[in-house]
């Protein structure tokens, strides 16, 4: 008793602790779509490129790529980045930052790190000084310059041209590994590096060959430091210079995400408003409030007192995921109304594990064990699939998060915290609720408990397995030929479209302009409301005429346009509407694309490689068919959502966006729950399997036992959902059904795709096994034996009757063996 009370205390000062942080703490950071930001156009100064590099739009996209890096870096979650390829220009978009200038430097700078050998700096004709503050570089540091030591007088522009750049750099910043680090711990702050495996020896002989003489690096052609070499480099070391705190970690961030291979000027820095308005925001609110609260009334009616107690578990659980996304653990998570909506959904998804916990306690109860016997039971034989679930799908975040960038990222890392933190209030939380009440006279009523009853059908799954398969498949095939036949189409986050940049004349609405682009047939588009009245409409491509219906309808449905007096050729005058119109790529470029697919599969070879290890009954290659099968479950998962999408593209037009990618993402994350529920039940009943019982009988006992927790882990989650759809407003719409389609076939796929498929997969090894027993016995029986010769038969002696009697040996044998006294 006295733990429970420590641990009381504990969740109370938690509670307590995590309210004062979310009261105190600045305002969760919230995304481009609720709350604004700032939006940077950057011209790529290509005429300032070598003779050497030829230019194109492919070298364009390769900039965004290494800025999008960079705007990671910053902990800036989702940003937009897109390009205008006839320009020459990069649009990045960021959500509210607090250090605006931070941002703006970080994202244009060039950050070309070289490493030079300078003799001339050992001759006495040069040397090095502290720059004056701000003046070759980043704002706040202090380079060096290299002066001339007679006349004290900076090397000229020129000279370095000729003396220095001319010649090619021993090393680059591209021969770093992706893994510099600021170190601010030492109070002058240094950056280490390691070169990459084949610029270790090119850095190892050069600096064996010049002991004793300077190496100087620089930072886009200004010096930072020249530091004499004393030994051998193996290719890892430190660079110093006049550094604060914040630009080492800069310039190591920009390191790692790449540096610029062209220089990039500022042409356009306005602050953008939010393109979603407050009322999307509050419908996606009350939908998911309504959601919860179903969710809690079946609790309440499916459990009783311990539906009450997860509901406050589930209470912690949310002040505990705010407080993190506002910051707690050192990096605040960005929200937007999508995310919002995920987040909502993870709340429901956080009941799983009081479900399982709930149901098990109700069997542990009905096979006799007491009360307080039967909730400890009950967490303890529950901790094992709720564990191996849940990591599972951590595996899933880390891989995501290793291998995506912006929205993937933010995402794993979303999903991350929402399984840490529901594991922690379901197996800590709930568990000392329950043993505190049924530790006072109160508690000790079985009716409080909702114990008896449950959903055990007769379902003999195994023996209809082809069934099952063919169900599959008949879901399956339709979205695969819709697809074939165009159905999935891209959005213009993929595709990219026509940017329409206008001025008007007054201050208008989003909403407004959304509303005259619907009207010629642009439901799509995107639109951004800036300063001065200016407003960023990113629609698909359009042709003339297109164009000139979206202007007219913008004008004569929002208000008339703002004017600019230009002088043409001629040098006439002219009085013209500030209005814009250029072609943009998709913000999701390539490179996220080619990750979240690499992401995906290694995260199924991981799930794989894990499950392996802990079904290994008895050994890793039976372990390795419960992993293999939890996979295609998965991807049975990511089929029938994509064919889904392909018959609503094909003939509602649906397009497929950055929330359907977060969508497969989610389904992804958490498509083997429910297989793993079902597998950790055949794990615990080939343990302890009755004599005679084949795998195909404990799988489907197997499944009758845990049916209740598949289905109502997944009602849970169903019904939060259905109320985003019917109630959170056009915004999250396809994102949830997305999800709806993805969690209702998990839950089908783990009942009836991933255990049938295991028990045929293991019926016929078995079989074959059988069968090339029986033919190696029936080979071995096929031989014709070589005939042996017969011995010569000895005479043998006759019985007066004629009969075949014993030799005079063997009777003489035999006589002896009788004449021996038996022993015992």
């Amino acid at each position: 008793m006295k733990n429970l009370q420590t641990r009381l205390l504990l969740l109370i000062i938690a509670l307590v602790a995590g309210s004062a942080y979310i009261i105190a703490t600045r305002p969760t950071r919230l995304g481009l779509d609720i709350q604004g930001g700032m939006r940077v156009v950057l011209h790529a100064e290509k005429d300032k490129l070598p003779k050497s590099i030829v230019w194109d739009s492919g070298k364009l996209q390769a900039v965004a790529d290494i800025i999008h890096h960079r705007v990671d870096a910053l902990g800036v979650a989702e940003p937009l980045v897109s390009v205008k390829s006839a320009e020459d220009q990069i649009i990045v978009e960021l959500p509210g930052l607090t250090n605006r200038e931070e941002a703006r430097k970080s994202i244009s700078s060039t950050a070309r790190l070289e490493f030079r050998g300078v003799p001339e700096l050992d001759n006495g004709t040069w040397t090095t000084r502290p720059a004056k503050a701000g003046g070759s570089g980043a704002e706040g540091t202090d380079y060096e310059e290299i002066i001339n030591a007679t006349t004290k007088m900076p090397i000229s522009d020129a000279e370095l041209e000729g003396r220095v750049f001319s010649k090619e750099p021993l090393l680059a910043g591209d021969k770093l590994k992706s893994n510099s680090r600021a170190d601010i711990g030492t109070g002058k702050p240094v950056i280490h590096f390691e070169f990459q495996d084949d610029a270790k020896d090119i850095f190892k002989d050069y600096t064996r060959a010049h002991i004793g003489k300077r190496l100087a690096v620089f930072l886009d052609r200004k010096l930072i430091t020249a530091p004499t070499v004393n030994d051998v480099i193996p290719g890892t070391g430190i660079i110093e210079g006049s550094f604060t705190a914040e630009s080492a970690k800069a310039l190591a961030d920009q390191l790692n995400a790449g540096a610029l291979p062209v220089p990039l000027t500022e042409e356009q820095v306005v602050n953008v408003e939010a393109t979603l308005g407050k009322q999307a925001v509050k419908q996606t609110l009350m939908a998911g409030v309504v959601g919860l609260g179903l969710v809690l009334v079946f609790m309440l009616y499916w459990y009783k007192m311990p539906g009450v107690l997860a509901s406050l578990a589930l209470g912690l659980y949310t002040l505990f995921s705010l407080a993190i996304f506002k910051g707690a653990l050192g990096y605040p998570i960005t929200l937007t109304v999508p995310g919002i909506a995920g987040f909502i959904l993870s709340i429901g998804m956080a009941v799983d594990a009081n479900i399982l916990i709930f149901e098990r306690m109700k069997e542990e109860r009905a096979s006799g064990k007491t009360l307080m016997a039967s909730i400890e039971v009950g967490f303890k034989r529950a901790f094992t699939a709720i564990a191996d679930s849940n990591i599972c799908t951590l595996i899933t975040c880390f891989i995501l998060y290793w291998f995506g960038t912006g929205q993937v990222k933010g995402f794993a890392l979303t999903l991350a915290i929402g399984v840490a933190v529901s594991m922690f209030t379901a197996i800590t939380c709930s568990r000392t609720f329950l043993l505190l009440v049924a530790g006072t006279p109160f508690g000790q009523n079985d009716k409080i408990y909702g114990l008896t009853g449950g959903l055990h059908p007769k379902l003999n799954v195994t023996k209809k397995t082809y069934t099952w398969f063919a169900i599959s498949l008949a879901i399956l095939v339709p979205g695969v030929i819709f697809w074939g036949m165009g159905g999935i189409k891209k959005s213009i986050e993929f595709t990219g479209g026509t940017e329409i940049s206008v001025q008007f004349a007054a201050s208008h609405t989003a909403s407004q302009v959304q509303s005259a682009l619907e009207a010629v047939g642009q439901k799509d588009a995107r639109v951004q409301m800036a300063q001065d009245n200016r407003s960023f409409i990113t629609t698909r491509k359009l042709d003339d005429t297109e164009r000139n219906n979206v202007i007219a309808s913008l004008r004569t449905k929002v208000g008339g346009f703002a004017t600019e007096t230009v002088t043409d050729v001629n040098k006439k005058k002219e009085t013209r509407d500030i209005v814009g119109f250029s072609n943009v790529s998709g913000t999701i470029s390539a490179e996220l694309t080619r990750n979240a697919i690499l992401a995906v599969f290694f995260a199924s070879v991981m799930i794989i490689l894990y499950l392996s290890f802990r079904f290994a009954i008895p050994n890793f290659m039976e372990g390795l068919k419960f992993g293999t099968c939890a996979v295609a479950a998965l991807i049975h998962d990511v089929g029938v959502l994509w064919g889904g999408f392909a018959i609503f593209g094909y003939f509602l037009n649906w397009q497929i966006d950055s929330l359907f990618v977060t969508a497969m993402l989610t389904v992804i994350g958490f498509s083997v729950h429910d297989t793993i529920i079902i597998f950790d039940r055949i794990r615990e009943n080939l343990k302890n399997k009755t004599k005679g019982e084949t795998f195909d009988e404990v799988a489907d006992r197997s499944i009758e036992q845990t049916f209740a927790r598949s289905v109502r882990t997944s009602w849970t989650v169903v019904l939060t959902l259905l109320a985003l759809l019917f109630a959170g407003g056009p915004v999250v719409r396809l994102f949830v059904t997305a999800l709806l389609i993805g969690i209702v076939s998990g839950t089908y796929s783990s009942i009836f795709n991933a255990t049938p498929l295991l028990a045929l997969w293991k019926r016929k090894v078995g079989e074959a096994a059988v069968v090339t027993a029986t033919a190696a016995a029936a080979a071995r029986a096929s031989v014709t034996p070589k005939p042996v010769a017969k011995p010569v038969a000895a005479p043998v002696a006759t019985t007066p009757s004629g009969e075949e009697g014993e030799s005079a040996a063997a009777a003489r044998i035999r006589a002896n063996a009788k004449k021996r006294p038996r022993r015992g």
